[in-house]
């Protein structure tokens, strides 16, 4: 599973770099990019939960649902077409 703050952070910066490039082709930045894996909540077990349910408590319920809200604009924004889990492990 990739996060999705990962994958719009990533396409960010892709598009950050392109530019920058586009826009100094004599000094050209072309980082390696490497994607490591995190464990954001170590407390989660094998045993499935409501990912809308874990957000509820973690942020408040209006919190939670303005969070995805946003989420689902900013993905489709970069043409990503959001995707639900309703389950997280």
């Amino acid at each position: 599973m990739l996060c999705p703050f990962c994958l719009l952070g990533v396409k960010q910066l892709t598009l950050a770099l392109e530019t920058y490039n586009a826009n100094h082709p004599a000094a050209p930045i072309n980082p390696d990019i490497r994607i490591l894996p995190y464990q954001l909540n170590p407390a989660l077990t094998l045993e499935p939960v409501s990912k809308k349910e874990m957000y509820a408590k973690k942020f408040g319920k209006e919190r939670a649902e303005s969070l995805a809200v946003g989420m689902r604009a900013r993905m489709a924004a970069h043409g990503y077409t959001p995707y639900v889990i309703s389950l997280i492990a």
